[in-house]
């Protein structure tokens, strides 16, 4: 980033101060030379995953399995689609996807989670784990 001396004084103390007419370029420079990222964290960009069944706890299955569908609440505006900005509108139907699309994921897990519970007894779903954590 290169900026002229006389523009950085007149930015900060007005023209006056600044010696108007000169223009003596300054150099300045935002990026730490000679930066390298920590041993520790070196290491953990280094860290292998995998994928590991673990069993999930009754009171998650119990909290999963109780879930309702969420419900979209409308603002009265959303009644009179006429009235409403077409941004609104947008973000009204973004809104109805973003609903749909949670209560499909939640109703799917629970899908799982039953189906699990019929065949094994009990719910196991895979985690990525690094080795440190296995």
């Amino acid at each position: 980033m290169e900026m002229t001396a006389s523009l950085a004084l007149s930015r900060r103390h007005g023209a006056a101060e600044a010696g108007e007419g000169s223009a003596k370029k300054v150099k300045t420079e935002n990026a730490v030379v000679g930066y390298e990222a920590p041993p520790a964290a070196a290491a953990a960009q280094k860290k292998k995953t995998k994928k590991v069944m673990t069993a999930v706890s009754k009171d998650q299955v119990d909290f999963v399995l109780a879930s309702k569908p969420i419900l979209r609440s409308r603002p009265s505006s959303v009644l009179h689609p006429r009235q409403m900005s077409e941004e609104r509108r947008r973000q009204s139907a973004w809104v109805d996807e973003v609903v749909r699309s949670t209560n499909e994921i939640v109703r799917k897990l629970q899908e799982n989670y039953r189906q699990q519970l019929d065949t094994k007894g009990c719910v196991h779903i895979e985690v990525e784990v690094t080795d440190d954590e296995s």
